[in-house]
């Protein structure tokens, strides 16, 4: 694995514990990065197949290689990973107009402003098939001058509006992760 700035093993203790035996046919992956968690998904047989979208923009990842580690890092799972380069909002909401099967797995990471966030809750959310997992992150995290407090607020807007459409599957212990199923 070529990586830069390890922002995923954190999550390995949580994710083998929650996700260990369970199988999703299609995943939906926003804020892929290096492509850390792809890989694992992917490797640990979470899901079958991944879409990943992500800028892959040097003015936001803090430098060029980003996005050839992310190629690199995934090219042993060939086709089972479909990219999508591009704002989440666009992709999304093409995928959403072009009638695209439903995921049964999405994992929300992408951009942290608090607009960018809550829009990716929404959209994945939409995507996501009935009795379908969504992982959340950062949404415990944060503080005043922290940017990922604006998750923080995303996720509750979007608890206000989708809550009585979930249920709280898992909320993680050491990383500010949950895991939501869509009951509606």
């Amino acid at each position: 694995m070529i990586t830069t700035c390890d922002m995923f093993s954190r999550c390995v203790p949580d994710w083998a514990q929650w996700l260990g035996g369970k199988r999703f046919e299609r995943g939906l992956e926003i804020g892929s990065y290096e492509g850390a968690s792809a890989c694992w998904l992917l490797s640990q047989g979470v899901v079958q197949s991944l879409t990943c979208v992500d800028l892959w923009d040097p003015r936001y990842q803090g430098h060029s290689g980003v996005e050839l580690n992310f190629d690199t890092n995934v090219a042993e799972f060939g086709n089972r990973v479909a990219k999508r380069k591009g704002d989440s909002y666009k992709v999304l909401s093409s995928l959403i107009a072009s009638g695209a099967p439903k995921f049964q797995f999405a994992y929300v990471d992408g951009d942290h402003s608090g607009a960018s966030a809550l829009r990716d809750m929404v959209l994945a959310w939409e995507l996501l098939d009935l009795h379908g997992i969504m992982i959340l992150d950062d949404v415990h995290a944060g503080g005043p001058h922290d940017p990922r407090t604006y998750v923080v607020h995303a996720f509750s807007g979007f608890q206000a509006a989708y809550g009585p459409y979930f249920t709280f599957e898992w909320g993680g212990r050491e990383v500010p992760q949950v895991i939501l199923r869509k009951l509606v």
